[in-house]
């Protein structure tokens, strides 16, 4: 069974999303729970109530901070864009995304959408709409 490839138009060029086989995917969504997973808990108290949106999400954010030097984010950003071509041709990462940070975390949630959507969506997390 192939696949299916999902195309996104993202700051003037057109990308293929690939989606990960099982293995690869359950790879890095352990890496992402290890990353975003205590901050996503933070962010569960503000929708409980348990103290001011502007507190928890500052909060959050630490917490988040404090978990990037536990998973190598960079190593996990080019992982995550493994399987996204310029049509045909693999992507120079270096090279395509140079002064184009912003496309590339558009790229970013896009991949989550196409891999990840059903769990964040069970989850109670709005990426997946």
């Amino acid at each position: 069974m192939a696949l299916e490839q999902v195309d996104v138009h993202l700051g003037g060029v057109d990308y293929k999303i690939t989606p990960f086989v099982a293995t690869k995917g359950l790879v890095i969504e352990v890496k992402l729970v290890k990353l975003l997973g205590p901050a996503f808990m933070e962010l569960q108290k503000a929708a409980q109530g348990d103290g001011s949106e502007d507190a928890v999400l500052g909060e959050a954010i630490n917490v988040l901070i404090g978990q990037m030097d536990k998973v190598d984010v960079v190593a996990l950003i080019k992982e995550l864009v493994s399987n996204v071509t310029k049509g045909t041709m693999a992507i120079n990462f270096d090279q395509e995304f140079a002064q184009r940070y912003g496309v590339l975390f558009d790229l970013i949630k896009e991949v989550l959408k196409v891999n990840f959507s059903d769990v964040f969506s069970k989850l109670g997390l709005g990426i997946g709409a």
